[in-house]
């Protein structure tokens, strides 16, 4: 072969590699979900200052692997007995937290590897086996610092088989896979743990950003927003369903996964109807139906929930909630209110939730699990 013919071979076979390359670097930068969903790197491009904020937020960080080294939970040697003289142990080994089972001598040792909750006030954690996932019997609450027996977990004896399934994913994380199919009646998953996408991403409430995305690329001098739902376009019901998605329970029966909700959707239509009698809402996980048993709701056409919670940003301090009171409220003559600066405390006091509390097996006690309310009104104590 002639020199130039070899070189012209060696040039081409360079390209080919070069374009090989580029193309596997872009297939990696895809999001899982389709390809009308941006890459997760393009939305701190240009909305940086937004997303440096996000990061820190409870909605960011509502599920995440467990890293040891940076948890506040690593408490190596806590120790919880339960009452049939079973315990379990926190050890931390090499680079992972474990969950030690002893049972009459004998040791049976489950990772925490998945956390759920952002941890301002509680995580509890899972175990993968199989490509099945499973919560640990012992959460961490931030109140006293300690660990206690899971919601719902018999404090009798500590329990390993109670199942995390997708539904659980559709409020603490942005996507998950997962095969399934049907033993009889029974719904049984094979989830994937390399579809994960952790936490509340920026596509989970703006929708799918591809299109977006790639016209403001290719037109950089337009500033007004394309092919996004605007938020402050939607109507009121439209931006409270945004947030219902997660915020309005999880005991309702799904029609589909909620992991396809858009920006201005209706709710009701992911869910069949419930025609049984409507409880008072609990103070977890229920804030819509909390809020739009408020006066303040329904004397307003405008109040949502974005009117007081800057979801981009992390949770505030009281007196920027008590601004966004006095800014409808200015009138207000209420000596309580003018003399402490906090009406949230009175009108929106923390309620122990009736569905989830902390049972402490060392103790031999329950602890409650006090939320917010979002029923807005004057109280009789008040």
């Amino acid at each position: 072969m002639k020199p130039k013919l070899i070189q012209i071979f060696i040039l081409s076979v360079v390209i080919i590699g070069i374009i090989a390359l580029a193309q596997c670097t872009d297939q990696e930068k895809k999001d899982i979900r389709g390809p009308e969903f941006a890459s997760d790197k393009t939305c701190v491009k240009c909305h940086s200052v937004i997303a440096k904020s996000y990061v820190h937020t409870a909605h960011f960080n509502s599920s995440s692997p467990v890293n040891p080294n940076l948890a506040n939970y690593d408490k190596n040697g806590e120790e919880v007995t339960y009452r049939n003289g079973e315990t379990i142990t926190i050890e931390k080994r090499k680079d992972s937290l474990f969950q030690v089972l002893e049972n009459a001598g004998q040791t049976s040792a489950y990772p925490l590897q998945i956390a759920f909750g952002s941890g301002e006030k509680a995580q509890t954690f899972g175990y993968w086996q199989n490509n099945k996932l499973f919560q640990l019997p012992l959460t961490f609450i931030a109140t006293g610092s300690k660990w206690v027996n899971s919601p719902g977990f018999n404090v009798d004896h500590p329990y390993f088989g109670r199942a995390i399934v997708t539904r659980c994913f559709e409020c603490h994380s942005s996507h998950i896979d997962a095969d399934v199919k049907f033993v009889g009646f029974q719904k049984e998953e094979t989830l994937k743990p390399a579809s994960i996408l952790y936490g509340i991403d920026c596509q989970r409430c703006h929708g799918p950003a591809a299109n977006h995305v790639n016209f403001h690329t290719a037109t950089p001098n337009v500033k007004e927003a394309r092919y996004m739902a605007k938020y402050k376009e939607l109507s009121r019901s439209q931006k409270v369903d945004m947030c219902g998605v997660c915020h309005s329970g999880n005991d309702q029966t799904a029609i589909k996964s909620t992991f396809s909700f858009t920006p201005g959707d209706t709710l009701s239509n992911f869910f069949y109807q419930d025609f049984g009698a409507l409880p008072s809402p609990d103070v977890h996980g229920k804030q819509v139906q909390q809020l739009k048993r408020s006066e303040c709701y329904k004397n307003s056409a405008s109040l949502d929930c974005t009117s007081c919670h800057n979801v981009h940003q992390p949770k505030q301090k009281m007196v920027f909630y008590n601004q966004k009171c006095v800014s409808c409220h200015q009138n207000v003559q209420h000596q309580k209110a003018l003399s402490t600066s906090n009406c949230v405390e009175c009108h929106m006091p923390a309620i122990a939730s009736s569905v989830i509390k902390f049972e402490s097996a060392k103790a031999n006690d329950a602890e409650s699990y006090r939320l917010r309310t979002h029923i807005i009104k004057v109280y009789s104590n008040n």
